[in-house]
């Protein structure tokens, strides 16, 4: 399980988890010496990068839009998103959303709105299983969701702050996300396509993607700084680093030199933008050679 929160704030933050195969620890006990384990930030199949909202933290009696954020090789995706609700305090294990009887069925759809029902100060868990083409069903055997055929359904959850006082947390707003070459920049829209030209003269080098966050998008919480995490994402090539992380308080582009080979076919790429309170931005984009 990897989740994008230090223990400590755990009751405060809200994040993506998901049950990956830890292959690090497999060979640290089998023993896979010079076995080259794959990039996180190489996208195979569909993927669940974040579960956003530009309201992280609510007030009680306020309700709050989430919305998946995906990224996924097929060139030709349907996605079918099932939400389900749960309040943090009667389930050990975020995982444990999708069995737990007191948890509330939010039904379908690439967003939800999370009720507003929400009258006391406490945390919720937002719990998503996404499919393709269909709906994710219930294994009441293994306590999670499969999608048609049987193969296991990718599973994420987010917390949902309610406060009934204090400031609440935003999530920290990307001014800008571009890409950077020797011979071309290249600035595409928030969620849109991402027009790459071709290299006419060698050597044009890499790629560097590069997130550029607001003034003032790590807030300050009592004596605390946010500290800011660009995670990146691509279906082709390879990102390096696969995460940028800034210090505490600190406010700067947020970089990885990524390198692909041109013409290659459907790619996407796309960055999360986190600021380990449970804030988060998105950019996803489909990759175009022109």
């Amino acid at each position: 399980m990897r989740v994008f929160v230090p223990p400590e704030a755990r009751v405060r933050v809200a994040a993506v988890v998901r049950t990956r195969v830890c292959l690090g620890v497999v060979c640290v006990i089998a023993g896979c010496e010079g076995v080259a384990l794959p990039s996180p930030s190489r996208i195979s199949k569909l993927r669940v990068l974040a579960l956003t909202t530009t309201t992280p933290e609510v007030r009680p009696g306020v309700g709050a839009r989430v919305e998946a954020a995906m990224i996924n090789p097929d060139p030709f995706p349907h996605h079918v998103v099932r939400w389900r609700l749960c309040d943090e305090s009667v389930i050990a294990d975020p995982r444990a959303c999708a069995t737990e009887p007191m948890g509330i069925d939010l039904g379908l759809g690439a967003s939800v709105q999370v009720p507003t029902s929400l009258d006391r100060a406490t945390t919720k868990l937002l719990f998503a299983a996404v499919c393709e083409a269909s709906p994710a069903i219930l294994d009441t055997v293994t306590g999670h969701f499969r999608c048609a055929g049987g193969l296991p359904a990718e599973e994420a959850f987010r917390r949902i702050v309610v406060r009934a006082e204090g400031e609440l947390n935003e999530p920290p707003s990307i001014l800008r996300w571009e890409l950077v070459r020797a011979d071309a920049i290249v600035r595409p829209d928030a969620m849109g396509d991402i027009a790459l030209p071709r290299c006419e003269s060698e050597p044009c080098g890499a790629w560097v993607v590069r997130v550029v966050p607001i003034e003032g998008a790590a807030e300050t919480t009592g004596s605390q700084d946010e500290a800011l995490v660009a995670s990146f994402y691509a279906t082709a090539g390879e990102l390096d680093p696969p995460r940028d992380a800034a210090a505490p308080g600190e406010v700067r582009p947020m970089t990885s030199r990524w390198v692909v080979a041109e013409g290659v076919g459907y790619m996407q790429l796309g960055v999360v933008l986190r600021d380990q309170r449970g804030g988060e931005s998105v950019r996803v984009g489909r990759v175009l050679w022109r």
